[in-house]
This record gives structure tokens, C-alpha cells and sequence, in this order.
């Protein structure tokens, strides 16, 4: 029983316990009462009971201003005044008051608010504790609801912020959508601009509106509209790399001007100075080489000279001629070594390729191939000439660290030049990584110049009704063009319901029309698309047809350039035998005595020590280099000719073409039997003819 009793006091215990944790968790023990109860003290003593929920319940006001006039609540007293007369008054229990105040007050006076006017930010009241929704939201009631809603001063405060990024602030009362809550007059215009910006894609309209250039979207760029100072970060960096001595010079920037002795792999870094639409200036000149000594000529610095079997480089002017190296205390010239030691003796055409790099959002990179921001070759009047892609790169930058290469093309100059002078438009703005601004063109910089526009071909892309399948035929020729492709090609738009505006790319924004021809353009010049993919010949010559009219049958038929590894390929297994390019092996007599009965014909194969590649299809890497170091397509196929004859000779021994067999077939001639061994000959373990 005893046992019973103290089973049932813990049960008891227990209740208790859960009742007391429940009453605080509910907000309703003594001390979770404190902000209940002054709630209700406030609104009691402003209103008593029935004023208290009708504020609650936003119903004040039905029952007018005050309950006595109507006569609806208070009890009738009658007393007496000093004379005796009858005095009667009505007492008011529950006084009404007309204004609300406290947080239902402000709730007021925000909502009162109901438009996306940012003058409401000239009352004091109205910004300590009041926001402005730029969209459709909800307010108090859960009623949709555009401009003004509570927003408190702590909320303000505590909204999360990164860098000069407008606050991501959140409603105090109600809900607006995402980045549309403002909460002072300069945010609630710099936000109002951002908006109009979008929707009326015009260039500066209103100040500062600009194109995202990855995106094609528009969207405000202005310093003077932001809360950062240093907005503008410049036009980008210069990455160039080539062949040939190097001068580059920037419009309006003498002090920046660059004068290298050679371009090589290793790339130059030169720092844009200039704001968005400045001009530069990319000279590239054969690389100098030395010359013999001619007495009657007026030399220059920089210029080399052969004298007495030695390289001499000028590094005074003379200004008349005669000045030879061997004067006594002479100091016009410098000696550079003995000539047979000196490289390069005959001076190669002169190259460049390059990228222009800048930073995003995110600490991320944009880059852009130099070719794509060329005007033009001022020796030739035109675009540069392509000649292959520089791909598999990675340019060491101090701002980002190694960054990866897309394919780059690689620009020449017009055939029979040792110069070219290329002049460059400086297209981008670049901002602040940590900007709002930013964040809208995360992976680009922004077009920020109706010039700009015009010269990247974006802005006839953007007139009215134009979209995707529906470019007009001016933007789309200007694709074509300026992204490598020339007029001559299949693809040159020539009516509005061309190609592009059709099909696959019907569906293609600007930019990714953009690639798409470019990628052509590389695949053209290259047999490698812009991601660095190998293209089969049937892609390759599509690609070509598209952008230059002209089909492409085998991987020798681009001559320009050092000679491809396919090329060599293609020629060692005589693949153009029948085709276009024509047999590799131009043997008259047929090969057939040393293999075969019969005519049927043997060229060199896979088996060859001189293959490019064995049997089983890996490069062999030093033949490869064997070949290459001929250069052009019809020096190796001359060579690899030669190899065939000369082991096919019937007029030489086979020792004599030993060589040339194994080269050519990989097969090694036996050695030819010994005299016959008679009986009486004692075996010793050797045979007459062998070595071991």
C-alpha cells in the first residue's frame, strides 16, 4: 500500500512538472508574461478592453469615435447641484481613440503608402521605420499590395549585406519579393533606374544603362548610382604572345606605350589604361636578322650587320654612312657573337595570338580572343589573316593565378608582309567583383557604349521584334563576319529567313549565335572547334563550306602553317591516292618483285620505322617530330616518295637499301646462306655466316 501511495505522488510530481514547462514554453508563467502583459497594459489604458480587440482585430473605428455619443455603453447617473437642479451624465467605460499607435501605428503609416514613389522617403517617420516595395507584394493582411511596408529600424540594420551589394532586406510586417525592398530614397531610385533599365534595353536610358555582354541583358552601370566609388575597374588585360619584334601604343596614353625586343610563348602582360572605346595600336615586325656590311648604307639602331664573320648590333646612330665596326675606340655597335652561332639566320613571318582578361563576379575570369576585337590590319586593309588555333593554354595572371585558355587564333600577316599593324577597340567595362552590379553579369564585363555595341555587332541584334529566329539580316551578317566567316561561305545570310534564323540555331540567343559561327570559323581554319575537339574530315569540310565556301578533303588541304599531325598521317598511308590530294608514293614501275607475285602495289606502312604511327594507331612522338621539322606538305611528301623509290629500286643491291626497307615496310632483310656443309666437317656449335 505504501508502495501504491509513492507511486502515485511521482505521477503526481510528474503533471505538475509538464503543467509548469508547458506554461513557460507557452509564454504564460509569470515570467514569459512580461511582453503579454505590457502589450495589454498599453492598449488598456489607451483603449480598455473592448478598444484593446477591436485594435487587434483592425476593426476600430465602426463604433465611431467615441462610445458615449451613441449611447452604447456607460451607466446613467443623476445628482444634484448647489441649487437643487437635477444634474444626469453618462459615464464612457471604453473611451475609443481615433489613431492607433505603437507597431499597429506604423503599420498605418507605411501602408498608407501605396505606390513605388520614392519622395516617401522625404518624411523622417516614414524612413525610420517604412520601406518601399518595387513589386507586387503582400502587406499586413495578406492583400496584395505595392510601395510602403513596415520595415524597423533593427530589421534595417541587420539585413544581410556583401560589400556595396544593396542589403537583402525582409519585411517586417508583410512579404515583398526578392531584392524589390528598398529602405532610403537613394536605393529606391538607384533600384527604380535598374528596373527601367531592363525593360527598355537602351543604351544610357536611363543614365548608365548598359548590355551585359555574356548575357545580352541590360542593366544599370553608373558610378555616380552606386555606393561604390571605384565602380569602374578598367578595360581589362592584354595577354599576346608570337613571333616578330613587338610595339604596342594606347590612344590618349602615351606613358603607356611598349616596345618588346621578340614576342615568344611566354605571354606579354599589358595593362589597359584607357576607358571603354579607347583605341590600340599591336605592331609586329619580322624579327631582325643580320645582314652583310655594306659600307655605303646609313644603319639604324636595332639594326644587325655580318662583319668579319661576326653579328654586330647598332646601338648609336651614326647618321651618315662609313662606320664601321672596326674602327679604333669605336661605340656605334655592339658585338652579338660569332654568326655561325647566330639564330635565326633567316627571319620568320611575323605571328601573334592572345586574350583579353578581366575579372567577374565571384573572383572569376572572362577572356576573350584578341582576333574577336581587331578592326583590322592597317597593311592590308582588312581583318588579319588566320592561320591556326594556339589551344592547350594556360596564362599565368598576378590577378587570378593560372587561368586555362580557350582556343586562341593564331593571326598572321597578308601574305608577302613582314609586318602587320593591328587596331584594336577597347569594347568592355569591368567592375567591381564585389558589386551589385556585378552579380547581374557574372561571367562578362559590360557593354556600356552604343559605339561598343555597334562594333561587337550587338546592337542591331537588340533592335524592336528581334529575338531568336527573328535577327534582321544586318545583325546576322554581322555575325558572320566578324566572327571569322566570310562572304564567300554557304552559311552568309542573305535573307532574313536564312539558316540562322531557322533550325537549331532558330532557337539561339545573340551570343550563343555568336559562338556557334565562331566555332565555325576556328573548325574551318583549324580541323579543331572551339572546345579544342578534333573534327572528323566530313565535319571539318562542313564547317569550311559553311564559313568559306570551300570543302576540305583531307587534313593537308589548309596549307598555311607548320603541317599538321594528321596531315602526315594521311600522307605516310597514302590515303589521298584516288582523291583530291593525290598518291603520296608516285613510284612508275610497281613494287612487286620484293613481295608479292603478281602487280599489285606495297607503299609504306605502319610497320616502317619511319611511321608516324605503329600499328596499333599511338603517335610515335619522335617520327612525328621527324616530319614536322619539313614544315610543309609537299616537302614531306617528297621525302616520304623518295623513301619508297629508293627501297623499291631494282637497280641497287639489297644491302644498299637495307636502310630504306626497314623505313619504309619495317622489315629486316635475312642474311643469305652460307656454303653447304659437308659431313666431314666437325660441328663445333657455330655456323659459317653467324656472329654469336
Amino acid at each position: 500500500m505504501r508502495d501504491l501511495r509513492l507511486f502515485g505522488a511521482l505521477i503526481v510530481g510528474v503533471v505538475v512538472l509538464f503543467m509548469v514547462v508547458y506554461s513557460l514554453r507557452e509564454g504564460f508563467s509569470e515570467q514569459g508574461m512580461d511582453a503579454h502583459t505590457k502589450f495589454e497594459k498599453i492598449y488598456a489604458r489607451k483603449y480598455n478592453d473592448l478598444g484593446m480587440n477591436l485594435a487587434v482585430s483592425g476593426t476600430t473605428g465602426v463604433l465611431g469615435d467615441d462610445s458615449n455619443s451613441k449611447n452604447l455603453f456607460g451607466s446613467l447617473t443623476t445628482t444634484y447641484d448647489e441649487n437643487g437642479e437635477i444634474i444626469q451624465e453618462l459615464d464612457e467605460p471604453y473611451p475609443l481613440e481615433e489613431n492607433r499607435v505603437g507597431l499597429f501605428g506604423t503599420i498605418d503609416k507605411c501602408e498608407a503608402v501605396n505606390t513605388m514613389d520614392c519622395n516617401a522617403f522625404d518624411d523622417p517617420g516614414f524612413t525610420k521605420n517604412c520601406g518601399v516595395c518595387l513589386d507586387i507584394g503582400k502587406d499586413s493582411k495578406q492583400k496584395p499590395h505595392t510601395g510602403g511596408m513596415v520595415l524597423l529600424a533593427n530589421d534595417k540594420k541587420d539585413a544581410p549585406r556583401i560589400g556595396t551589394q544593396m542589403p537583402q532586406y525582409e519585411a517586417t510586417v508583410g512579404s515583398c519579393p526578392a531584392g524589390k525592398l528598398v529602405a532610403t530614397k537613394r536605393e529606391c531610385v538607384r533600384l527604380q533606374n535598374q528596373m527601367a533599365c531592363e525593360k527598355g534595353n537602351s543604351f544610357n536610358t536611363p543614365a548608365g544603362c548598359s548590355q551585359c555582354y555574356d548575357t545580352g541583358n541590360y542593366g544599370v552601370v553608373n558610378p555616380n548610382d552606386t555606393e561604390s566609388p571605384e565602380l569602374f575597374q578598367g578595360s581589362g588585360t592584354l595577354y599576346v604572345c608570337g613571333v616578330g619584334q613587338f610595339t604596342f601604343s594606347e590612344d590618349g596614353h602615351t606613358g603607356n606605350t611598349v616596345r618588346l625586343s621578340n614576342l615568344s610563348t611566354t605571354p606579354s602582360v599589358i595593362r589597359l589604361l584607357g576607358t571603354e572605346g579607347t583605341q590600340f595600336t599591336l605592331t609586329v615586325t619580322a624579327i631582325k636578322v643580320p645582314v652583310d656590311y655594306d659600307e655605303a648604307y646609313i644603319y639604324r639602331v636595332d639594326d644587325l650587320i655580318i662583319f668579319q664573320d661576326n653579328v654586330y648590333k647598332m646601338v648609336e646612330g651614326a647618321g651618315s654612312p662609313g662606320y664601321n665596326p672596326s674602327r679604333v675606340g669605336d661605340r656605334l655597335w655592339t658585338k652579338i657573337g660569332s654568326y655561325n652561332d647566330y639564330e635565326p639566320k633567316i627571319a620568320p613571318d611575323p605571328k601573334i595570338y592572345g586574350s583579353l582578361i578581366g575579372g567577374t563576379a565571384g573572383n572569376n575570369t572572362f577572356q576573350i580572343d584578341l582576333f574577336r576585337i581587331v578592326n583590322a590590319d592597317l597593311i592590308t586593309g582588312r581583318k588579319p589573316r588566320a592561320i591556326s588555333t594556339q589551344d592547350n593554354l594556360t596564362f599565368n595572371t598576378q590577378e587570378f593565378g593560372p587561368v586555362p585558355m580557350n582556343p586562341l587564333i593564331l593571326m598572321g600577316s597578308g601574305f608577302d608582309k613582314k609586318i602587320m599593324t593591328l587596331r584594336c577597340t577597347e569594347p568592355f567595362t569591368f567592375v567591381d567583383m564585389q558589386s551589385q552590379e556585378a552579380t547581374r553579369c557574372p561571367s562578362s564585363p559590360f557593354v556600356t557604349k552604343e559605339a561598343s555595341a555597334n562594333f561587337l555587332q550587338s546592337d542591331p541584334c537588340y533592335a524592336r521584334g528581334s529575338g531568336p529566329g527573328k535577327y534582321n539580316l544586318e545583325c546576322l551578317q554581322g555575325i558572320f563576319l566578324t566572327n571569322g566567316c566570310v562572304g564567300q561561305g554557304r552559311g552568309y545570310p542573305t535573307s532574313p529567313d536564312n539558316a540562322l534564323n531557322s533550325g537549331d540555331t532558330g532557337s539561339m540567343t545573340l551570343f550563343q549565335l555568336a559562338d556557334f559561327v565562331y566555332d565555325k570559323a576556328i573548325t574551318a581554319a583549324t580541323g579543331v572547334n572551339a572546345n579544342g575537339q578534333k573534327q572528323n574530315i566530313r565535319d571539318w569540310s562542313k564547317a569550311s563550306v559553311f564559313c568559306t565556301g570551300k570543302a576540305i578533303t583531307s587534313p593537308c588541304d589548309v596549307v598555311s602553317g607548320t603541317i599538321s599531325e594528321d596531315c602526315i598521317v594521311y600522307l605516310w598511308d597514302n590515303m589521298g591516292e584516288n582523291k583530291t590530294q593525290g598518291s603520296t608514293y608516285t613510284l612508275s614501275s610497281l613494287a612487286t618483285g620484293l613481295f608479292s607475285k603478281g602487280n599489285n602495289r606495297r607503299f609504306c606502312n605502319r610497320n616502317g620505322t619511319l611511321s608516324p604511327k605503329n600499328v596499333s594507331g599511338v603517335d610515335n612522338l619522335a617520327n612525328m617530330a621527324y616530319w614536322k621539322k619539313l614544315k610543309t606538305v609537299s616537302a614531306v611528301r617528297a621525302a616520304m616518295a623518295k623513301i619508297h623509290l629508293d627501297a623499291n629500286d631494282s637497280t641497287t643491291s639489297e644491302a644498299e637499301k637495307k636502310m630504306q626497307i626497314m623505313q619504309c615496310y619495317g622489315i629486316t632483310l635475312g642474311t643469305k646462306p652460307g656454303p653447304r656443309i659437308t659431313a666431314d666437317v666437325k660441328h663445333t656449335g657455330m655456323l659459317p655466316g653467324n656472329s654469336f
